[in-house]
Order: C-alpha cells, then sequence, then structure tokens
C-alpha cells in the first residue's frame, strides 16, 4: 500500500469518513494532525463528537425559526467578509476552503422553541453557526448582516451544570445555617433585608418564609445574614412603624421630643432607616446615646 493509501485509511479512521480523492498527501497529513492535536475551533470550543451541543436563541422567536445554510459573514481571524456553508463533508464552514465538489446540505437549521440540538458528530453545522454573524459576543458583524446580529448563543452546559451543583449545595448550606439559626437572628433579617414584618408570625412560618427565600438566593443568606447591621436597621424600622421617629425634609427625629438625630439628602435614592443604619454604627457619643434610646424604646 502507497503511503497516500495509507494516509486516506487512517483518515477513515480518525474521521468515521472517507477522505476526498483529489486531497494531496500533504494536506491528509495535515488534517489527520489536525485531528490528534486539535486546536480550538470558532468560538474557542474544541468540538468533542461524544458531546452534545445546544444553541439557544435570545429575545423573541417563532416556534420554529429556520436559519440560512450559506451566508456571508465577518471572519474575526482574516479580518474580512466570507462565504460560509454547511457541507457535510467539508471541516471548514468557509467555502473557499471546501472541495470545489462539495454541496450543501439538504437537512435545514432548525430552532424549535428557541433551541437547536447538534450532536458533536455534525461539527460541520456546529462550526457553521459559531462562524456565523449571529453568535453572541462575536466583536464585528457585516452591516448587512446587523438583524443577525447576537442572535443565539452556544450554550455551556458543563459550565450550567457546575452552576446548578454549585448553587444546590449553596441552598443546602444556607437552609442549614437557618436551621440553627437564633429565631430573632432570621425575623431581624427578613424585616432588614427583605423589608418583611414577621414579628407576629409563628415560628414555622418564619422557617418556611425564609428557607423560600434562601433557595431563590442562598448566596444573599451566606454572605450577609451574619451582618450586625441587620438587627440595627430591624430595630429602627420597628421604631418607625411605632411612631418613635419621623422623617420629614430629610431630617430624621424622635417624635416626641422632636429631638434631631441626623439629616440626610432626601433626595439621594436611599431610604431614611438605611441613613440611621448607618448612623447607629458609628463610633461616636452620639451614635451609642441613639442606640442606647433605641434599646430602651423597643425594651
Amino acid at each position: 500500500m502507497d503511503k497516500k493509501k495509507e494516509l486516506q485509511e487512517e483518515y477513515k479512521e480518525l474521521y468515521g469518513k472517507g477522505a476526498v480523492i483529489s486531497w494531496s498527501e500533504a494536506t491528509l497529513e495535515e488534517k489527520i494532525s489536525e485531528k490528534k492535536n486539535p486546536k480550538e475551533e470558532e468560538g474557542g470550543i474544541v468540538i468533542d463528537p461524544n458531546k452534545t451541543y445546544v444553541f439557544k436563541l435570545k429575545g423573541e422567536f417563532a416556534p420554529v425559526s429556520f436559519y440560512p445554510t450559506e451566508m456571508e459573514t465577518y471572519d474575526v481571524v482574516s479580518k474580512r467578509s466570507r462565504k460560509i456553508r454547511c457541507v457535510s463533508i467539508a471541516d471548514s464552514p468557509y467555502v473557499d476552503e471546501q472541495d470545489a465538489d462539495s454541496t450543501e446540505d439538504d437537512k435545514p437549521i432548525v430552532f424549535t422553541d428557541g433551541g437547536l440540538q447538534l450532536q458533536g458528530t455534525e461539527a460541520n453545522r456546529i462550526k457553521y453557526l459559531l462562524a456565523s454573524d449571529s453568535i453572541v459576543g462575536k466583536e464585528k458583524t457585516l452591516p448587512k448582516n446587523g438583524h443577525l446580529a447576537n442572535r443565539f448563543e452556544l450554550e455551556d452546559r458543563e459550565a450550567l451544570s457546575k452552576a446548578k451543583l454549585k448553587k444546590e449545595d449553596s441552598i443546602f448550606e444556607a437552609l442549614q445555617m437557618i436551621r440553627k439559626a437564633n429565631l430573632t437572628d432570621i425575623k431581624d433579617f427578613l424585616r432588614s433585608y427583605y423589608l418583611s414584618d414577621v414579628d407576629n408570625s409563628t415560628k414555622e412560618d418564619i422557617i418556611v418564609d425564609a428557607s423560600g427565600k434562601a433557595k431563590d438566593k442562598p448566596e444573599i443568606w451566606l454572605t450577609d445574614f451574619n451582618n450586625p447591621k441587620h438587627k440595627i436597621k430591624a430595630d429602627v424600622q420597628r421604631l418607625f412603624n411605632k411612631g418613635e421617629l419621623s422623617d420629614s425634609n430629610g431630617v430624621i427625629k424622635w417624635k416626641k421630643t422632636d429631638g434631631a438625630i441626623t439629616n440626610y439628602d432626601e433626595n439621594s435614592g436611599v431610604r431614611a432607616d438605611e441613613v440611621l443604619t448607618k448612623f447607629a454604627m458609628l463610633d461616636t457619643k452620639e451614635a451609642k446615646d441613639f442606640k442606647k434610646t433605641m434599646e430602651d424604646k423597643l425594651s
């Protein structure tokens, strides 16, 4: 067997299909080397034939959306416009790199309910979509393809799985923390962070409420639950609710004595309870006096 036939056999073994007859020995060696030493394809990925690749449409979409299998696109590597098309026997989506005898796929590219799943064995279609002007995040697209820009993205399923597992771990940790926490601390956090008045709720209802919020965003509980400001802020809110404090024209006062505590810019978008909490956490005589009065009024 001559060298070219040996290379053709090796190519077929690696790719699962026959090589183009017109390819030279040098071309065969190059493609065999590419298969044995894969490099990043369009979109910065190495296509694994054993994986499933999912493309998701962005924004509004029809239940069934057809995408062209031939178009001009901007090649970010060569910095020029190039024609691409889906060809099942071609390794490259670029027409100028495809065999002259190759023909476009008959199979359409169809997104169903905003998604398209392709097996890694359909590398030609995956490369085509990644090279198109519609892939999300492409640094430049052709002006005539402006309506197609950022149309879909390749879903990183491995990253999504890792993120899901990480969130599940965080949820478990947050729920465990809630089970072990003091009920008063939970009530203070719910009031301070979520503005939820649960002081008169049953223990069971409070735990259910807290657990539901922790399942939604566990990171909030894990990073902020033990912040001492939440007790102060919750108590400040209770004083406002009891009518002990007033806020008028950016001046926070004790309502009964009309004694000013602190002031702020009421157009800043910051709430009065946040301003007073920050004031109470200062290491000053005025702040310490305020906290002492606050404790007396709430006792």
